[in-house]
């Protein structure tokens, strides 16, 4: 977890630099809808629209 945004945008930034060294192509193994159905449950549980 971070603590702070300035913490997650350095993770962020040095996971893609990471990734960039060795850049490939992604490949989706799923299709929108698998998806949608995987994370349905933490959808509706933890991702609430701000007010």
């Amino acid at each position: 977890m971070f603590c702070c945004l300035a913490e997650l945008t350095t993770a962020l930034q040095e996971g893609l630099k990471r990734w960039n060294e060795n850049a490939r192509p992604f490949t989706w193994t799923k299709n929108a809808d698998q998806l949608i159905d995987a994370i349905g449950p933490l959808r509706r549980s933890n991702f609430r629209p701000a007010n």
